[in-house]
């Protein structure tokens, strides 16, 4: 069974949780065949490989992004895009990983509506789809009612670097990620104006606004610090010395801050929404995201020395549900299943 990849990821971002994903994957299977596009090597997740045949395309990747693929190939084969391709010869098998629905909910400008016009494009020319998280399945058939392909639910994994430290805690609490509207962060800025104890850590998501740190002088000042750009080893000891993580976040496809940080020995706070109580299992501290008396009495439930110990104990259980390994193995599985039914084999 011949596998191709469609590396186009790592040249549309830098890095995200489609680029770790798609690199895990990679690190994980073996695949015959990569198709890479302009400035790949910036992406930090980028794998290297001497092993797998590497097709390199030097033309604007913006443009690349979306066109769909032609290959030569004259047996049957299974062709799985980073980022919503399809590949238009006959003998492809084509998998389309589903993330989220952001750009649906969210986004209704020029570049959302091209990005939606080939999403869904892609999906009903795709034999086989791997959903994230159920959540995101519910999602899929509320929007894409029709799709009668092959179906499956494969979580994330958490990578090795995300490890309890057995330090010290700080009364440091983190936002990590986007602060897009969905992501409700200003409201994370207002339950830290309720709890003047805390410094709140602002990583990644790129620089910070001048209304956002106007904002953050009014509401904290001096109580909070930005991190651009953390390795995975640095994030690890932010979140070792957190007190919690507040992902305040109404919507994510799976959440993979959750599953970091509860590996690493942080509490995590976030929305009863979206994947967040699907990947937080029975270890999360759920809040509305909208009612700050009321989140505030949750979260007040953290100075409580055994129900924190008792959080720590069953975050670290809930992390067992997730790893890379069980992701790739689950993945293969799913390119023989589609695969056999493309040859009508059974």
């Amino acid at each position: 069974m011949k596998i191709i990849y469609d590396d186009i990821v790592y040249s549309l971002q830098r890095s995200g949780g489609i680029s770790l994903y798609w690199s895990q994957l990679e690190t994980h299977l073996k695949q015959d065949t990569r198709l890479l596009y302009k400035n790949y090597e910036n992406n930090r997740f980028f794998p290297k490989s001497s092993i797998v045949q590497e097709v390199k395309n030097e033309n604007f990747v913006l443009f690349e992004r979306y066109k769909n693929i032609s290959l030569p190939e004259k047996k049957t084969f299974i062709f799985h895009s980073s980022y919503y391709r399809y590949c238009k010869n006959k003998n492809a098998v084509n998998v389309t990983t589903v993330h989220d629905f952001i750009y649906e909910y969210f986004r209704h400008d020029i570049k959302s509506i091209a990005h939606k016009i080939q999403k869904k494009n892609t999906i009903y020319h795709s034999d086989g789809v791997i959903f994230v998280s159920e959540n995101t399945r519910n999602d899929f058939h509320k929007l894409f009612p029709h799709y009668k392909g092959v179906e499956k639910v494969i979580y994330h994994g958490i990578v090795s670097d995300y490890k309890n430290l057995n330090i010290p805690k700080k009364n440091n609490v983190v936002f990590i990620g986007s602060r897009a509207k969905y992501k409700n962060f200003f409201y994370a800025v207002n339950i830290l104006q309720k709890l003047p104890q805390f410094k709140l850590q602002i990583i990644g998501g790129g620089p910070l606004s001048r209304i956002e740190i106007a904002n953050l002088d009014r509401c904290i000042p001096n109580r909070y610090e930005y991190c651009q750009s953390l390795s995975n080893k640095e994030l690890n000891t932010k979140y070792n010395e957190a007190f919690f993580l507040l992902y305040s976040s109404f919507y994510e496809g799976f959440g993979f801050p959750v599953v970091e940080a509860q590996a690493a020995g942080c509490p995590v706070v976030c929305c009863n929404t979206s994947s967040l109580p699907e990947v937080g299992g029975d270890a999360a501290l759920y809040i509305l995201g909208k009612d700050i008396e009321e989140d505030l009495k949750k979260i007040e439930l953290l100075n409580d020395k055994v129900f924190y110990n008792n959080i720590l104990k069953k975050s670290f259980e809930n992390c067992k549900r997730f790893s890379w390994e069980k992701c790739a193995e689950e993945t293969y599985n799913f390119y023989q299943e589609v695969y056999n039914l493309k040859n009508g084999n059974t």
